[in-house]
């Protein structure tokens, strides 16, 4: 029985897929990595091979662009990313019967400047990922700080990287169709159970 629920933030809380590909593409000439033309076909796929196939970026160089565009697209998702619609009203009833916390690689003090922005006080803790494809480590730790039993954890993610990270940690996940990749794409990688909109996961979660 779950006691905890625990939220990606970038793509699940707060809809920032299109904001962060279009800066990317705005700055593909000058940094010499290709453009995505029509960005509803990479929906489909994982971070690793959009930056590999898509972008064309030599995984080398992720570290440079991680250390150049990061504080720049975390700016921009602060001030300018839009909570899901639904989410909010998601969160409180969630929080009405499990604890609720947040686990991103986005600094604390982006999630909680957009969660002061939202007022939103339910969470209960927030955890960050030191590495962008390191997740799987930070929720180990968050089981091991927070004394919480892999059965009892439910990790909510948009991305076919999170069904990964949770397979790594041995914890369940909830795939959200709200976000980066598809409902085919998720539904294809086999995640513990599927849910189309945020009130989904409350019928799913609050019965």
């Amino acid at each position: 029985m779950f006691n905890t629920i625990v939220f990606d933030f970038d793509g699940t809380l707060v809809d920032s897929f299109y904001m962060i590909l279009n800066f990317l593409n705005d700055n593909a000439d000058k940094y010499g990595y290709s453009r995505v033309e029509d960005l509803s076909k990479i929906r489909h796929k994982n971070a690793k091979k959009i930056i590999k196939e898509d972008f064309k970026v030599p995984w080398y160089k992720v570290p440079y662009f991680a250390w150049k565009f990061g504080p720049i697209v975390r700016k921009k998702v602060r001030e300018e990313a839009n909570f899901v619609e639904g989410m909010r009203d998601a969160l409180y009833r969630i929080s009405k019967d499990y604890s609720v916390g947040i686990l991103t690689a986005n600094p604390r003090e982006n999630v909680e400047y957009v969660l002061r922005r939202e007022n939103i006080d339910c969470v209960d803790f927030i955890e960050t990922a030191k590495k962008i494809f390191g997740k799987h480590s930070a929720i180990k730790k968050t089981l091991k700080k927070r004394n919480i039993a892999n059965y009892e954890f439910l990790y909510v993610g948009d991305e076919l990287r999170d069904i990964e990270c949770c397979r790594k940690a041995q914890v369940p996940i909830a795939s959200a169709c709200w976000g980066y990749n598809t409902r085919e794409a998720l539904q294809k990688a086999d995640p513990d159970c599927l849910v189309k909109t945020p009130k989904d996961l409350v019928d799913l979660l609050c019965r």
